[in-house]
């Protein structure tokens, strides 16, 4: 029974999201309000809704690969094979819990990368939105797997550790730490994180500049 709710659930989301997809694709065309109008370049405009387009089609394929994989898991008992082959070799809890989450991430990882590739390096590259080569994606997901290996599995170490120690009123302090975590990452994250991964630098004297200072006041 819980089997086949969890399939079922999986199935909605899918078919919910491709519908809501194909829904906003739908109306990308529709004549702009003129009051904005004037704002947008007919070539670009249609240039950014060619490309949102071929995003949705690809990202279909994309879905509906992950949904199949994600059926077949819960079918055939691949997280449950998962788990007991962790189990098999760790005793403590939180270790299990992190591997096996490691592990779903890796496989995650490996079955995304084919489609990552070709939405980088063949739609983006198509439309001019790219602008990452082979060896910047290597490194970023070098030190993508590093923060969060380091990052990640520090902040759910603690989660696991304090649901362990208090049980039935763990998620209170677990979301604390989150949240707290989570503002301490909005707040310093742009300084601290996205400098190794984007090169920033401030914006120039101008128009531009003045019109940013004066909307942020």
């Amino acid at each position: 029974m819980l089997l086949t709710v969890l399939v079922v659930i999986v199935v909605l989301a899918y078919v919910v999201e491709s519908l809501l997809d194909n829904l906003n694709q739908s109306t990308a065309r529709n004549p702009l309000d003129p009051k904005i109008a004037g704002l947008y370049d007919s070539q670009e405009r249609e240039r950014s809704i060619s490309y949102s387009a071929e995003k949705t089609r690809f990202g279909f394929y994309s879905s509906t690969f992950s949904t199949i994989v994600m059926i077949l898991a819960l079918t055939y008992g691949w997280f449950a094979t998962i788990d007991s082959w962790v189990r098999d070799r760790f005793d403590n809890q939180i270790v299990v819990s992190l591997v096996f989450i490691a592990l779903l991430s890796v496989i995650s990882w490996w079955l995304d990368l084919p489609f990552r590739l070709y939405s980088i390096f063949g739609i983006e590259a198509k439309f001019g939105f790219n602008k990452i080569t082979p060896k910047t994606f290597i490194s970023d997901t070098i030190k993508g797997s590093i923060l969060a290996t380091l990052i990640g599995g520090a902040l759910l170490t603690a989660v696991l550790w304090l649901y362990e120690k208090l049980e039935s009123s763990f998620w209170i302090f677990a979301w604390a730490l989150v949240s707290g975590f989570s503002l301490l990452m909005f707040m310093f994250g742009t300084s601290l994180i996205l400098p190794l991964f984007n090169k920033l630098k401030p914006v120039e004297d101008g128009e531009l500049k003045k019109e940013i200072e004066k909307y942020c006041a």
